[in-house]
C-alpha cells in the first residue's frame, strides 16, 4: 500500500510529510505486470480548520487553486 501525502498535510506538519507526486508506473525487467488496482481518496478538512499559523484550509485552497489557475 502507498500512501501519498498532500500539500495540506505537508503545511500542516510543517513539512514533517512531504507532499509526494503521485503516479502509477509498471514494473519493468523481470516483473511480471500483473493486474492491480489504484484506489484514490482525497480527503480534505472543514474550511475553518487551521493548518498552520497563515493559513485555515479554505484559505490555502483558495490560494492553490488561484496558482494553478482554476481560480480567479
Amino acid at each position: 500500500m502507498v500512501i501519498n501525502a498532500g500539500d495540506m498535510l505537508q503545511e500542516a506538519s510543517r513539512g514533517y510529510f512531504p507532499s509526494t507526486t503521485h503516479r502509477v508506473i509498471n514494473p519493468g525487467g523481470d516483473i511480471n505486470n500483473e493486474s492491480r488496482y489504484s484506489m484514490p481518496l482525497f480527503l480534505h478538512p472543514r474550511d475553518d480548520v487551521m493548518l498552520s499559523e497563515n493559513y485555515t484550509a479554505r484559505e490555502y485552497l483558495d490560494e492553490r487553486l488561484e496558482e494553478i489557475g482554476l481560480k480567479s
